[in-house]
């Protein structure tokens, strides 16, 4: 998700080391250093994903390659449809199953309209706001694999894609 002109950038910051709390006085901080984005593609497959900087996409891309479509592993018309129940909000653009002993989804959805939501994702611990593409985001800095550090919101813009991956034992 770019940063735009006027949003703002949250970094969470642990203050401890391992004798304790940090003396707040002793810190100094650096100038920020901005960088390009690079482009990332949409699907990311075995043969382009060494091209991203790892710290652009999820841990399970590396681990999993032979991503399929949701559909062969679940037959019923009625899962499926239970990964589309966020309309209008958001809206299902892919879902791909991959794994064996394990089963991982990769869930693409394309935000619709601006808005909050108001269960599905908000169970596993995610509080999505969807703004309109010109207001301003909070966007929060996180550790590679760190999926929650402070009890924010995740905001988002229309027209943004939200990549979620879910994962649990066949």
């Amino acid at each position: 998700m770019p940063v735009s002109p006027g949003d703002s950038v949250k970094i969470a910051i642990n203050l401890f080391n391992l004798k304790g709390l940090v003396d707040i006085k002793s810190l100094k901080w650096q100038s920020v250093l901005l960088e390009e984005i690079p482009l990332i593609p949409k699907h990311i497959t075995e043969s382009n994903i060494f091209q991203i900087p790892p710290d652009r996409y999820c841990e399970l891309e590396t681990l999993l390659h032979e991503w399929v479509p949701y559909e062969y592993y679940f037959t019923s018309n009625n899962l499926l449809a239970s990964l589309d129940c966020f309309s209008p909000l958001m809206i299902l653009k892919e879902a791909k199953c991959c794994g064996v002993g394990m089963l991982a989804l990769r869930i693409v959805y394309q935000l619709n309209q601006a808005g909050c939501l108001k269960a599905g994702l908000k169970e596993l611990g995610v509080n999505l706001v969807v703004r309109n593409k010109k207001e301003e985001i909070t966007i929060e800095i996180k550790r590679k694999g760190l999926a929650y550090d402070l009890d924010n919101q995740l905001e988002m813009k229309v027209g943004d894609l939200l990549t979620f991956y879910l994962s649990r034992p066949i």
